[in-house]
């Protein structure tokens, strides 16, 4: 190929790639803020308790059980663990997580945004660190983890097994990554949920939030050494009045 015109591809890359990050922001800034999400500094200190009134009240009590189950799996650990939060956001699971082990937290977020309020509401934990960063770059501050954790962060991946894969680099020999908050589909479930999905976006006037919001399958795991903690199509968990209907996955290490 000559030079001259690897150059032009180059720029054309690294001039698109901006707009194209922009036009994400705006759009789930606007998303977020449609769905009462954008929450003030004393608010976000108090996440995942949100007010009754709030319109995400019952999904913001769901994510208040994912927790209560990540907390224990932690507690249970006899040492204590350094931990990779990937997708972050305003920090309040991280600041949680922070909270139960002596180990090492690190939240990172490519939303600058995000990671500005997570600084100023938790900055003052000490074994608490936030970072502006793509979870592909090696410019953490601790080089492998015990625990990385995926909360409601999957579906801005558009390959699940991409980010299942560079977790698992980030991880100890005897390493575990949690997803959590987050829904896994059946193969034949898909067509359907993203059809929702679509509406679910235009109803909010945010239509353009579908080109980065990304549907996952649990046939995508099958290659994975992984374990369901929590599997809302569960019989049992059917029959329990509001229970969640988000999974949480273990995934173990290559060497476990």
């Amino acid at each position: 190929m000559n030079l001259n015109n690897l150059s032009i591809i180059e720029k054309d890359r690294s001039e698109k790639a901006p707009a194209k990050k922009d036009a994400f922001r705006e759009a789930y800034l606007l998303w977020l803020n449609k769905e009462g999400n954008l929450f003030s500094d004393a608010e976000t200190a108090l996440l995942p308790t949100v007010k009754k009134s709030h319109p995400g009240f019952r999904q913001w009590k769901t994510k208040k059980q994912c927790l209560k189950r990540l907390m224990r799996n932690i507690a249970q650990k006899d040492t204590p663990v350094n931990i990779l939060e990937i997708g972050c956001g305003n920090g309040w699971l991280s600041a949680q997580l922070a909270r139960v082990t002596a180990g090492m937290v690190v939240g990172i977020d490519i939303s600058a945004q995000g990671i500005a309020q997570a600084k100023r509401v938790f900055g003052n934990i000490p074994n608490l660190t936030f970072m502006v960063t793509d979870f592909r770059r090696d410019c953490l501050p601790v080089e492998k983890f015990d625990l990385v954790v995926i909360s409601a962060s999957i579906e801005y991946f558009s390959s699940f097994t991409e980010l299942i894969n560079m977790a698992l680099n980030k991880l100890t020999l005897m390493g575990e990554i949690h997803i959590v908050a987050s829904r896994l589909y059946q193969q034949e479930e898909i067509v359907s949920a993203r059809n929702k999905q679509r509406a679910g976006f235009a109803s909010l006037g945010v239509p353009s939030m579908s080109r980065y919001y990304f549907l996952h399958t649990l046939e995508d795991l099958a290659t994975y050494h992984f374990k369901i903690l929590f599997d809302p199509n569960h019989w049992m968990n059917k029959l329990i009045p509001r229970s969640s209907n988000l999974h949480h996955i273990l995934i173990k290490n290559h060497y476990h």
